[in-house]
């Protein structure tokens, strides 16, 4: 992602990612059940960076959390991508 891209999300009922909050900062991570693959790849790339991806493996952990911040009321902002490392 550039520095002059803008990722806006909406939290949505049955969404793909959780926000946690921890230390007044508010983290994005994938649900559990996620399943990664080439229909939502390039949403989950502006949010994660995705490490060793390969269409024919879908395993996946979380490596590091992005960071969103709230602008209003079910909104938030992305503020730094997160890291997925596929296997």
């Amino acid at each position: 992602m550039s520095g002059n891209q803008l990722a806006i999300l909406e939290n949505k009922r049955g969404g793909s990612y959780w926000i946690i909050k921890e230390d007044s900062i508010d983290y994005m991570l994938p649900k559990q059940n996620l399943k990664i693959n080439e229909y939502n790849y390039s949403t989950v790339e502006v949010l994660f960076e995705c490490r060793n991806y390969d269409a024919n493996y879908s395993d996946y952990k979380l490596v590091k959390p992005a960071r969103v911040q709230m602008v209003s009321g079910g909104t938030w902002q992305l503020q730094e991508r997160g890291i997925i490392e596929f296997y």
